[in-house]
């Protein structure tokens, strides 16, 4: 189990987000507090994806799919 780091309770899935400037790194947050951030920082929230997964790695797919139309 993992932590959000807003919350500090423990869940099996986390998501990287990132809603400020200052935010060098994604933030590892749990999905209500990922819905209560969204809603005050609609414009600059952004989504990294799931957390067990390393990042890019539904992007590979994508560009594995538009490499075989070529």
């Amino acid at each position: 189990m993992n932590e959000c780091e807003e919350c500090s309770y423990p869940y099996k899935i986390l998501y990287r987000c990132k809603w400020e400037l200052y935010h060098k790194r994604w933030v590892l947050i749990c999905k209500n507090c990922g819905k209560s951030i969204r809603k005050v920082y609609t414009k600059t929230f952004k989504y990294g994806g799931n957390a067990n997964y390393p990042e890019g790695f539904f992007n590979v797919k994508r560009i594995n799919k538009d490499i075989r139309l070529v």
